[in-house]
């Protein structure tokens, strides 16, 4: 595609990162589509979230920097944010499962706001090969609220 100068854009069906090759610009990505996977690029700095959305993966988005997560969100997929520039995750309580993987080798992540009532039901139990949180040596912060 050629899209040089293309800085944001707004999804409302399923579109993947493949689609975007070559957009250098691009920096801001809205999604309001049911599940949301958006891989392997290293333009997009923010992603936006419509209530729509309940699932979710950015793997390997290496510039992306902001998130946040809309109260509806549910799932928070494997390797959801692993390969990002995040700096802080705030979980909503709404989610109920944060799959294995979610936070590896995420470099810059230094806090972590996980819910501590009953509604997360799950954080994948593995360790080592398979944990939650890997690989994220400026990590300093987990928080339960």
């Amino acid at each position: 595609m050629d899209c040089k100068n293309l800085q944001s854009v707004t999804l409302y069906c399923a579109v993947g990162s493949e689609h975007f090759v070559g957009c250098s610009c691009l920096k801001s990505v809205t999604f309001h589509i049911y599940s949301v996977t958006f891989t392997d690029n290293n333009t997009v700095e923010e992603v936006i979230l419509g209530s729509e959305v309940n699932s979710i993966n950015f793997m390997n988005l290496t510039n992306l920097k902001g998130i946040r997560i809309p109260d509806n969100v549910t799932t928070i997929q494997s390797c959801c944010f692993s390969g990002t520039a995040v700096r802080s995750v705030y979980i909503p309580t709404t989610v109920k499962k944060i799959n294995a993987g979610a936070f590896w080798h995420c470099p810059l992540l230094q806090e972590l706001y996980l819910p501590s009532n009953k509604v997360l039901y799950t954080i994948t139990k593995f360790t080592g090969e398979w944990a939650v949180i890997k690989d994220c040596p400026n990590l300093t912060d987990v928080y339960m609220y």
